[in-house]
This record gives C-alpha cells, structure tokens and sequence, in this order.
C-alpha cells in the first residue's frame, strides 16, 4: 500500500490553503483533492515540480476572492427566509 501524498494548495471553492491529496489519474493527469470540499484540480501528465509550483501559484492568484456558485447560492436563500 503506498503512503498518501498531500501538498497544500489554494483551493477556490474554500478560499483558503488547503491540504490536497495527490494522485494521478488514468491518462497520467496529476489530480489535486480538496481535503475540506474536495473539489478536484487537474494538471497536466508529465509537469515537473517547477512546473507545478508555478501553476499552483498562478491558481492561488486567478482564483483568490473568486466568488462561488455556492456562495451566490447561500446568499438566495437567506435573501428568501
């Protein structure tokens, strides 16, 4: 059995740093799992780990302060009671 592999990631849907479990998926992808919401990110197959920390960087930046469907969502139904 292998050990589980995590990286702490921004995750958009939380709006926080995040531990996200690793794997990789059957065509090699990289995928990252949201330990709290766990929504899944993907990175390409064959990224090095100067590449990853460049696009989790570059994710962190685009996705911070992004407002979710889930927020707007919440937001309704207290506007509703």
């Amino acid at each position: 059995m292998s050990e589980e592999l995590t990286k702490t990631i921004f995750c958009a849907n939380c709006q926080e740093e995040t531990e996200h479990e690793l794997n990789a998926n059957p065509s090699g992808e990289v995928q990252a799992t949201c330990s709290v919401c766990e929504r899944v990110l993907k990175f390409p197959a064959g990224i090095n780990k100067e590449e990853f920390e460049a696009a989790i960087i570059t994710h962190k930046i685009v996705n911070l302060g992004q407002v979710t469907q889930e927020s707007i969502d919440r937001n309704l139904a207290e506007l509703a009671e």
